[in-house]
């Protein structure tokens, strides 16, 4: 019988697949609005640091779009790290 019981659960654990985890939809969302709304901006700041690129005129637009999506990237983030119930 312990035999029996000890083969059962050792087949068990073979035949276990690991669940695939599925990233949540808002944070893909607060990913991707942080990545394409900060990403030029600081693109511009490193090519400007690093001398290659010193005359870009300024970068108002950038600006402006990190300004519109850094906020509510951040909340989307935040709301899906503290799991709630949107």
């Amino acid at each position: 019988m312990e035999q029996k019981l000890t083969e059962w659960r050792e087949n068990n654990k073979m035949n276990r697949e690991q669940p695939k985890r599925k990233i949540n939809v808002i944070l893909k969302i607060g990913l991707l609005l942080l990545g394409f709304g900060t990403g030029p901006i600081l693109l511009l700041v490193l090519i400007e640091a690093m001398g290659i690129n010193t005359n870009s005129g300024g970068a108002v637009g950038l600006g402006l779009l990190h300004v519109i999506t850094f906020w509510p990237a951040v909340v989307f983030v935040v709301l899906v790290l503290c799991n709630i119930n949107y």
